[in-house]
């Protein structure tokens, strides 16, 4: 699973984050979108490491609504980074 994520990674457009928002309820602003589309550009490979660091990061970068929103999602779908 981490491998099929990471390619994914890799490879995700700005298109890609806006259809996952809009299909997970999120409200958020193009700039929103340009911070998280590149902060997984630039730091995918360290996603593994510690998931919730990660997301850390863009707190204060994107609105608290859509950080716990992340947060949220994250918790739910943990088991899968193993």
């Amino acid at each position: 699973m981490k491998n099929i994520i990471k390619n994914y990674a890799r490879n995700i457009r700005r298109e890609d984050i806006v259809n996952f928002v809009n299909n997970n309820g999120f409200n958020v602003s193009d700039k929103e979108i340009d911070v998280i589309y590149e902060h997984i550009q630039k730091y995918h490979d360290v996603f593994f490491d510690d998931p919730f660091g990660y997301v850390k990061v863009l707190k204060g970068k994107i609105s608290d609504q859509n950080y716990y929103q992340i947060l949220v999602l994250l918790d739910r779908y943990k088991n899968f980074l193993k």
